[in-house]
């Protein structure tokens, strides 16, 4: 007859496990997702069949080890009108429980059949309305993609 495990035995390995669950729980690295605010977008240069604009991200990590992030894909739309997509591979490093500014390049071809949405009218009310999503990629396996999304208006120069 063997005895692979006592009642009195099953016992002790329950109660050690219940008592190192909670502590290799513990022991995990607590991570919480980084905020990623659209600071604005702004006009770099305007050329007669091209513009450039940059697209200015914040992102906020707030643990205690710094963020890696490794680009970012995004999209734009205009007055309500898809406009732009792009993609950026700027490698940047968020400091532990700081900030950095990430600059996303945006370059308009106007020739491509965007002039209804940059109307002469629309120029000379004041700016335009616009919404930038995307999602900015890290080298965390938890928070692989961080989404945004943020609206305002961009001044004309």
């Amino acid at each position: 007859m063997t005895t692979t495990g006592t009642p009195r035995r099953r016992r002790l390995g329950g109660l050690a496990l219940v008592c190192v669950l909670p502590w290799l729980g513990a022991c995990a690295p607590h991570f919480e997702k980084p905020d990623v605010y659209v600071q604005g977008v702004s006009f770099k240069s305007m050329k007669v069949a091209e513009q450039e604009l940059t697209v200015r991200l914040k992102v906020v990590n707030p643990n205690g080890i710094s963020l890696p992030l490794e680009g970012a894909a995004y999209a734009v739309t205009v007055n309500g009108e898809p406009f732009a997509k792009g993609e950026s591979t700027t490698a940047v490093v968020v400091p532990a429980r700081g900030s950095a500014d990430v600059e996303l390049p945006l370059v308009l071809d106007l020739r491509s059949g965007l002039g209804g949405v940059l109307t002469l009218g629309t120029l000379l009310s004041g700016g335009l309305d616009y919404r930038v999503t995307g999602n900015v990629r890290t080298g965390i396996t938890f928070f692989r993609n961080v989404p945004f999304d943020a609206k305002g208006k961009i001044g004309v120069p």
